[in-house]
């Protein structure tokens, strides 16, 4: 279906001035941007007098735990009222990916705060996120995966530090979701289980990200570390 849109107050998204133009949507793609474009068979939308732009990116968000749940509809709408249709998700070290899934501590991935449903839990892996949530989210999600999700998969919220067969079912699990296509790690260093790890234990999450350098947030050649600690 094509929607033809004409008359808005177009705003690029790049700091330019804003232009009254049009902008035709093919399908779930905008296909042409500019003055007085042709109808060629689509229906028209006269949106003058509204302001038009790329939709907004929310850097900060928790919505992969809607993305999972069965019916993610109504976690999302309210972000897409405000404009937003892009998210940053498993930020605080709580990713709903990157976890065991046969770990006896899945009830304590997501930190008491968040949860699995019983749908989810034969899954784990970042691939398995994306496979379950591509179709049926209504917007465009960016994965950061869990440090806290990914230790609680392997120990718990155990107040010690990991042994080291932990450790490296741990750093696997987050090394194996930055292959799988998270596009970073995401430090929770003031929840559990995060605030049980020992000094130091956010450098061996960084060896998973080359080049990675302060501050959060700062995408570089390796990925995206994002930190929120105490």
């Amino acid at each position: 279906m094509k929607i033809l849109l004409t008359g808005a107050l177009a705003y690029d998204g790049l700091g330019s001035e804003p232009v009254r133009q049009d902008v035709l949507i093919d399908g779930e793609r905008i296909v042409a941007v500019g003055q007085n474009l042709p109808k060629d068979g689509a229906k028209v939308w006269d949106v003058s007098g509204l302001s038009l732009s790329p939709g907004f990116i929310d850097a900060h968000s928790h919505n992969d735990w809607c993305a999972v749940s069965d019916d993610p509809i109504p976690g999302f709408e309210p972000f897409i009222q405000q404009g937003i249709t892009s998210f940053v998700t498993g930020n605080c070290g709580a990713s709903a990916a990157g976890f065991e899934k046969d770990s006896p501590y899945l009830s304590e991935v997501g930190g008491g705060t968040f949860s699995l449903d019983d749908a989810f839990k034969p899954y784990g892996s970042v691939e398995q996120f994306f496979e379950r949530t591509h179709k049926k989210t209504p917007c465009n999600l960016g994965l950061l995966i869990g440090h806290n999700t990914a230790r609680a998969s392997v120990a718990g919220s155990a107040n010690r530090p990991l042994t080291e067969d932990e450790m490296q079912r741990m750093m696997g699990l987050l090394e194996d979701g930055l292959k799988q296509g998270a596009c970073g790690i995401s430090l929770g260093l003031m929840y559990s289980p995060g605030l049980y790890a020992p000094p130091g234990g956010a450098e061996s999450c960084r060896r998973a990200l080359p080049q990675v350098r302060p501050p959060a947030y700062r995408a570089s050649k390796g990925g995206i570390q994002g930190v929120h600690g105490l």
